[in-house]
């Protein structure tokens, strides 16, 4: 088990839907076929905290939606600023009885949302469990190696918006 804050840079502006297979692919990666698919490192992993800040350069808002589990509804934080003198930022564990307060395995249900305009940042912190198992999570990509590692987008190779700041990356 390993615990670790992964930093995104968002490359455009909008709303990212964050699923618990894109939280795997972000953990790290090995290419598995040439430009078709990587396995995932880690088997499971539980969020300790999301956050975003927004880009200060002119009046901009960031959200948070943490989606509702078992008949609870979605939980949304947001922040707006209307000037360049202070970056909106919202975060935070994930609240109680939402999705992400629980252990995840890989999936395609959004956990969270984060909508932000280009040049945000986002956080996440999370613990994380090493697979054990010859069967690890199998992501689709279109650019990869064989053998060489990645660290994928918060919002999965398809959409590729919120890019891992400082590791080597694919689509």
């Amino acid at each position: 088990m390993f615990t670790h804050r992964f930093r995104f840079l968002a490359n455009a502006a909008g709303s990212h839907a964050i699923t618990p297979t894109n939280i795997l692919g972000a953990c790290g990666v090995i290419g598995q076929v040439t430009n078709t698919s990587v396995a995932a490192f880690a088997s499971s992993f539980r969020i300790r905290a999301v956050r975003v800040w927004g880009f200060a350069a002119s009046a901009s808002l960031v959200r948070l939606i943490w989606a509702g589990a078992a008949n609870s509804p979605d939980i949304v934080r947001s922040d707006s600023a209307t000037n360049v003198n202070r970056s909106p930022f919202c975060g935070g564990p994930p609240p109680r009885q939402s999705l992400a307060s629980f252990w995840q395995v890989a999936g395609n249900g959004t956990l969270f949302s984060v909508v932000c305009p280009v040049n945000s940042i986002v956080d996440i912190v999370l613990d994380a469990i090493l697979g054990d198992t010859l069967t690890a999570t199998s992501i689709a990509t279109a650019t990869d190696v064989v053998g060489t590692l990645y660290y994928l987008a918060l919002d999965g190779p398809a959409a590729n918006v919120l890019r891992p700041v400082g590791l080597p990356t694919t689509s």
